[in-house]
């Protein structure tokens, strides 16, 4: 994978229900070692479940989060920013705002837009909006901006219309966009569809197990 995306984009390894099945404490040591700058989980309790792994690299918690609080067992890992929540619309937004001001943190939020897959995400209007909000709030860091492409294995012609969806964004908000703010949108698929699609990240989940999905079609 590292030499397919280069040395400059990092690499971001799923390791979603407990690393597929594997043990995330017998699997992140060795991902951590050949070279993963993040990891990613799906729920609150998979991240506090990475977070006893002992590992200091960044955990992001894809699903939507609404409740957060002191006693919460993720709470560490958000107040050192260790731990990077997804943000997926306004009513969300207004959530994690009143939790970052109650808890007296700075929240590290990766902004997603739904470019196609319709599972969670806002729409691109809302979203320069949202990215307005969170770059004028002292409780609110832009830690990143994603997409998920829905059938990047199977249609080239779908998953080239959400990247240039996601480009549009990304160029019509180039000024709320700090250079720290990485982009993702590739996941294993479409890591092998060159620069434009692995962007300064990449997440990828079949690929580090070692296995990858045919692309041979959505390719073509």
């Amino acid at each position: 994978i590292r030499r397919v995306v280069g040395a400059g984009c990092r690499i971001c390894p799923v390791v979603k229900s407990d690393a597929y099945g594997l043990g995330l404490r017998r699997v992140v040591p060795p991902l951590e070692e050949a070279g993963a700058d993040m990891f990613a989980v799906y729920a609150p309790r998979e991240a506090v479940d990475f977070l006893a792994t002992g590992s200091r690299i960044p955990v992001l918690v894809l699903m939507p989060v609404r409740d957060l609080s002191q006693v919460d067992p993720m709470f560490p890992g958000l107040r050192t920013g260790q731990v990077h929540l997804v943000v997926h619309d306004a009513a969300h937004l207004d959530l994690l705002e009143a939790y970052a001001e109650e808890l007296d943190v700075l929240l590290r939020l990766h902004l997603k837009l739904n470019t196609g897959m319709h599972r969670g995400g806002c729409d691109p209007g809302e979203g320069s909006i949202l990215l307005e909000r969170i770059m004028n709030s002292s409780r609110l860091h832009l830690s990143g901006i994603c997409t998920h492409f829905s059938s990047s294995s199977s249609c080239r012609a779908t998953t080239d219309r959400q990247l240039d969806r996601f480009e549009s964004f990304l160029a019509t908000n180039a000024d709320l966009i700090d250079s720290d703010c990485l982009v993702h949108c590739a996941s294993t698929a479409s890591v092998m569809f060159g620069p434009r699609f692995t962007r300064t990240m990449v997440r990828v989940g079949l690929g580090w197990v070692g296995a990858c999905p045919s692309v041979s079609d959505a390719a073509s």
